[in-house]
């Protein structure tokens, strides 16, 4: 792993640097990857909007940025510039007052309760005692929620098309009168009774795979950015699946 270090006392000499950096982070990242480390005083004149995308290309090609010596300011800015200009997913993790901007700047704050205060921990989505906590809200808990939130979304949009499509192949019969075969109760109770357990089951019990394997597989934790249970594709067939078991529902 290359070391590659930014430093510049003005503007066109970061701007000379990045340059610099840029061609030869193309070949490290070919090869044995590199780090990026930038001092805060760099940073002023890297953060400009002038040299901002320059810099943002540089640090796309690095394994790793290390930004030292930098205001909170600073922490949020970097962390806006990669959530704005990139369009990802941003979390940011840190156990002082210094890091509660940077925290509030991303998509989720973690906040680490130590011996700085409670100030990140008060501002931040989620609170740990300890560094190593951050993985298995990742891994586990995080593509639990996600895997469990796809299987919700396509249940509650197979159900209510399918609802509605009784009804629409029912029209015929009934002249295009806008009458319905359902009653008012069953219409009151069908999401809060009859369609209920099935949420409630896979928001409090369903798991692909156990915790430990999935802290012994770290590449389990990508198969949800694939689309694996949520997806077009996925909205697609159960939109077909609504279909076929309304025309069912109809026949018998």
């Amino acid at each position: 792993m290359e070391i590659l270090i930014l430093n510049a006392k003005t503007k066109e000499e970061c701007d000379n640097k990045i340059g610099l950096l840029f061609e030869a982070a193309k070949e490290f990242h070919l090869t044995a990857g590199c780090t990026l480390v930038v001092d805060g005083a760099t940073l002023i004149f890297a953060l400009d909007f002038e040299l901002e995308n320059k810099f943002l290309d540089l640090a796309k090609l690095c394994h790793s940025v290390i930004c030292c010596r930098v205001t909170p300011l600073q922490k949020a800015q970097v962390v806006r510039l990669v959530k704005d200009k990139l369009k990802k997913i941003t979390l940011s993790i840190g156990d002082g007052a210094n890091d509660v901007s940077m925290i509030q700047a991303a998509h989720v704050g973690v906040g680490l309760m130590g011996k700085e205060g409670g100030q990140a921990s008060r501002a931040s989505d989620y609170s740990f005692v300890n560094f190593k906590s951050l993985l298995p809200l990742l891994a586990v808990h995080g593509r639990y929620s996600a895997m469990r939130m796809g299987k919700l979304t396509l249940y509650s949009f197979y159900k209510n098309i399918l609802l509605i499509l009784v009804l629409v192949w029912m029209s015929p019969f009934y002249g295009f009168s806008g009458s319905s075969m359902y009653n008012d109760r069953f219409l009151t109770l069908f999401n809060v009774i009859f369609t209920s357990l099935g949420p409630l089951c896979l928001a409090l019990f369903e798991k692909d795979v156990s915790q430990e394997t999935i802290l012994n597989n770290p590449r389990l934790y990508s198969s949800i950015k694939s689309g694996l249970y949520f997806s077009s594709k996925k909205m697609f067939l159960i939109f077909l699946s609504a279909i076929w078991h309304s025309l069912g529902i109809l026949l018998l």
